[in-house]
């Protein structure tokens, strides 16, 4: 078992990390994964949760939004941006990668609640960026969708 606090081993039964001092919280089951150096990579569980039904809904109503949620800016625009111009392409590939968003959203919050890979916290600043962001790119490609018509 580790410290949610600081990543130290704690011996069990332990009510508090003898490296930090924070209260172990028995509740939560702790993994760790091993490097190919040998060394010990343990993502301790939040307290907080990731809901991946929430994650799930945001990426199904606005593609990308649930991987903002889940704190990956940079992979929301990846979705968004990916099934935007599949669906310009052609319709079919649009819709894949808005699955896959789907999916990858519902997935990624549930490894976060197991510990399988680090908890990041989503900020409302990235949020509003991502959505300014999708309401500038619309307007971008609004007004080329008239030049390109003649207007």
């Amino acid at each position: 078992m580790f410290c949610h606090q600081c990543g130290a081993e704690v011996s069990e039964g332990s009510k508090f990390c003898e490296s930090c001092g924070a209260q172990v919280n028995q509740d939560f089951e702790y993994k760790y994964e091993e490097k190919q150096t040998g060394q010990k990579t343990h993502y301790t569980l939040s307290e907080n949760q990731k809901n991946p039904t929430l994650a799930a809904i945001a990426s199904f109503l606005w593609s990308g939004m649930g991987q903002v949620y889940n704190g990956n800016l940079f992979k929301g625009f990846a979705f968004l941006i990916g099934a935007l111009i599949g669906s310009m392409i052609f319709l079919i590939p649009g819709i894949i990668i808005w699955i896959f968003g789907i999916y990858d959203a519902y997935n990624t919050a549930n490894q976060m609640n197991r510990g399988e890979i680090p908890y990041v916290e989503h900020s409302m600043g990235q949020i509003i960026i991502f959505v300014l962001a999708t309401l500038a790119l619309i307007v971008i490609f609004f007004i080329f969708g008239l030049a390109i018509a003649g207007f």
